[in-house]
């Protein structure tokens, strides 16, 4: 089975989306098709999928702003194959490259164990996550 990492392209979109929808991670505001261009127009390799076969089977966003690795999901029937550890480091590969030093991940609870086991570290905070909706300026 061989797994190619590659930055996201319009074509994948439809296979982005079900694999968010099966892993409980599509976001209906953030994850259109319009919100993911707006993405990898700013920045092309910060949505990057992995494909067996040129069926995407894998996602992750890695945001440069913020340093910010999110988004981590796998089609479920690829599941344990190593296909996260390899989007984990294709992710943090390309923030490395633009000079940040440390990454943020954003994980659901039973995500916690495969994180850690990939170095990161839980943080305590005071903080809550929270988001708004801005009006678009032209």
């Amino acid at each position: 089975m061989s797994i190619n990492i590659r930055p996201y392209q319009k074509v994948d979109y439809e296979q982005v989306k079900s694999i968010l929808e099966q892993r409980g991670l599509y976001e209906p505001r953030r994850d259109t098709f319009q919100e993911l261009e707006r993405k990898v127009d700013r920045d092309s390799k910060s949505v990057i999928v992995a494909e067996i076969q040129e069926k995407v089977v894998g996602v992750v966003y890695a945001l440069k702003d913020g340093a910010i690795i999110t988004h981590l999901a796998v089609d479920p029937t690829y599941k344990n194959k190593g296909i996260g550890t390899l989007l984990m480091q294709a992710a943090e590969r390309e923030l490395s490259e633009k000079g940040i030093l440390e990454a943020s991940i954003m994980v659901t609870e039973g995500l916690v164990p495969f994180h850690e086991s990939q170095g990161y570290l839980q943080q305590p905070s005071k903080y809550v996550w929270m988001t708004k909706r801005l009006k678009h300026q032209r």
